[in-house]
């Protein structure tokens, strides 16, 4: 995959390839640092041996079977109050590309940070995401924009996951997956650039993974069930508890499957 043409005139305009690096967002935090990447800048790998999720998990990916790649935007105009709206942005793009390779399933967006299919009356994580900012005062400089998508790998340590190819039993091309993101994250990275947030924010909430519905959750080592409301442009989850209503950040809150 060291050779892509994208037909995005913003995600994609820069691109590098890596046999095998510790984190592409590690790399592309570095090369933001020392303002080398272009807003857009992707860098992809083949084999990440380090790389991040949420809440200080490792994401493992079989080498040269998954997409494991980053993005660098350069969102001046996102007030530090509403990054998470980038968060939605992105999701709403991985969301789009998947909806036109699998059109006869359902996905969700699980808060915080992960994407999630409907395969065989289960739930299966499919692929998820971790931004990391640079701010300078009150300005949001760079973000980087991490992104693991199970596509060929078929055995999973974790229960839970779930690939494009064990989902239609055939091989998939990495590289026509990551042109589909680049196109449709670019397609709402535009709308947020021209200020089209209740739209992004309407699109989000309807993909919400338990929207509008009871779960089960850990709080603070607490089994509670509750409604999703939502999730504020400041990443907070809403539940409603009989007649009140709470805000959770990522480290207090936790979905339980059983």
């Amino acid at each position: 995959m060291d050779n892509i043409e994208f037909t995005t005139s913003i995600i994609g305009c820069q691109y590098i390839y890596l046999p095998q690096c510790h984190s592409t967002n590690d790399y592309a935090l570095l090369m933001a640092r020392k303002n080398d990447a272009k807003e857009g800048c992707i860098v992809n790998t083949g084999n990440q041996t380090m790389g991040r999720g949420q809440r200080g998990s490792v994401w493992l990916s079989e080498p040269n079977q998954n997409l494991t790649f980053s993005i660098v935007l350069k969102p001046s105009f996102v007030g530090l109050s509403q990054q998470f709206i980038l968060n939605m942005i992105v999701s709403l793009g991985i969301m789009d590309t998947l909806k036109v390779m699998l059109p006869l399933h359902q996905f969700k967006i699980k808060w915080p940070n992960d994407i999630y299919v409907y395969h065989e009356e289960n739930w299966k994580k499919l692929g998820g995401i971790l931004i990391e900012n640079v701010i300078n005062g009150t300005t949001l400089i760079n973000s980087v924009v991490g992104i693991g998508l199970n596509i060929n790998q078929t055995v999973f340590d974790i229960p839970s996951a779930i690939s494009i190819k064990s989902i239609l039993n055939t091989h998939t091309d990495p590289k026509i997956v990551l042109l589909n993101i680049a196109k449709y994250v670019e397609h709402y990275y535009l709308k947020l650039k021209n200020n089209e947030l209740d739209y992004i924010r309407y699109a989000y909430t309807q993909q919400l993974y338990a929207y509008g519905e009871y779960h089960q959750f850990d709080i603070h080592g607490s089994r509670q069930k509750g409604i999703v409301l939502g999730v504020g442009d400041n990443g907070m989850l809403a539940i409603q508890f009989e007649k009140n209503i709470h805000y959770y950040n990522i480290k207090e809150v936790k979905f339980i499957f059983d």
